[in-house]
């Protein structure tokens, strides 16, 4: 905004505010696409992931005897992000490495390095009370790797269990939009690397209820950061992220049941609270206003695992999650496990 003053003969303009056109919001967007993307590679690492590490405690594994053991995990997805406006996202991750269990009296331990992948594509949307609506798309992926850990004390009828994993890597992201053009046409788009890195721990109690059944409830905490990124536009301009956060906290529980030595049943509820989640922005230095995936969600599961050989020497897991609130949709995930 101006204001024009005269002195003399003379006319002067003052500039008295500057702020960025409110549309430049659905930048940041993208920026919210990538972080939702590695935040759920976070969650095949904790579920599938730990569940075979601590398969291979239950198979047997001791301070004595060498054994470890290959494990992969595979999970799809397809979600909406509500941001203040919202990303709708598809893509799967895999997470694959070897786990080695470790015995001591009653006290079971699992742990194992891990690789991971994970490659997604979105669709972001922005409306505005005065100005036209934005529509962008792109697609990100990231590699890296990490460790995990499980450790399980007897306790009554069943059993504490604590769990933690760090990981780290380099994510890749490309972002355009047809409706963000500089004033000779020029379609705004950038890309970008940078390093993400995270970790998650965790609590719980087994009650085994029966031989058969069994009920595990959880508490945990994950924690994922995108480093920032400066980033030049297709347009010449500039635009500035800062580090992104998701900080979340997930209340479970998880009901089991076996229906024979080969196959079990699971159903499973959650709560989870994303308490960070802004993706904080500037163009020519200005601030840009944040798109934020604060607010709460609700997880419902069920799934089986099936180890049709006989000593378990290969199991397979399948589970479908849905998620309703700050995060609806669905993802499905598939764990393989051979042992020798």
């Amino acid at each position: 905004e101006f204001e024009l003053l005269q002195s003399g003969n003379q006319l002067k303009a003052v500039v008295r505010k500057a702020a960025v056109n409110e549309r430049v919001k659905a930048l940041s967007e993208g920026f919210v696409a990538a972080l939702g993307l590695i935040a759920r590679g976070s969650d095949l690492v904790e579920g599938q992931g730990l569940a075979s590490a601590t398969l291979a405690v239950a198979r047997g594994a001791s301070l004595q005897g060498v054994n470890w053991v290959p494990f992969a995990a595979l999970s799809a997805n397809r979600e909406r992000l509500e941001s203040g406006s919202h990303v709708d996202s598809s893509g799967f991750a895999v997470v694959a490495g070897i786990a080695k269990g470790f015995t001591v009296g009653s006290v079971r331990l699992a742990i194992g390095p891990f690789f991971e992948y994970g490659h997604g594509s979105y669709d972001t949307y922005n409306s505005f009370a005065a100005s036209p609506a934005v529509h962008g798309d792109g697609r990100a992926n990231y590699a890296g790797g990490g460790a995990l850990a499980r450790l399980e004390l007897p306790h009554g009828p069943g059993a504490l269990h604590f769990e933690l994993s760090g990981r780290i890597g380099r994510l890749r992201n490309e972002y355009h939009s047809a409706d963000l053009t500089s004033l000779t046409g020029i379609a705004a788009s950038y890309d970008y690397s940078g390093t993400y890195y995270g970790y998650h721990f965790g609590a719980g109690y087994l009650w085994r209820a029966s031989a058969k059944t069994s009920l595990d409830l959880s508490a945990k905490y994950f924690w994922t950061r995108q480093e920032g990124k400066e980033a030049t536009l297709a347009t010449g301009e500039k635009a500035s992220f800062d580090a992104a956060e998701s900080s979340r906290l997930r209340l479970g529980a998880r009901l089991a049941r076996d229906f024979s030595d080969k196959a079990r049943v699971y159903v499973g509820a959650a709560w989870e609270r994303e308490l960070a989640g802004e993706a904080r922005a500037y163009y020519w230095g200005l601030p840009v206003k944040a798109p934020s995936l604060k607010g709460d969600a609700g997880i419902g599961e069920v799934g089986v695992t099936l180890s049709p050989t006989d000593g378990g020497a290969f199991s397979l897991d399948f589970g479908v999650q849905g998620y309703v609130g700050q995060r609806r949709g669905a993802t499905g995930s598939l764990r393989l496990q051979f042992e020798f």
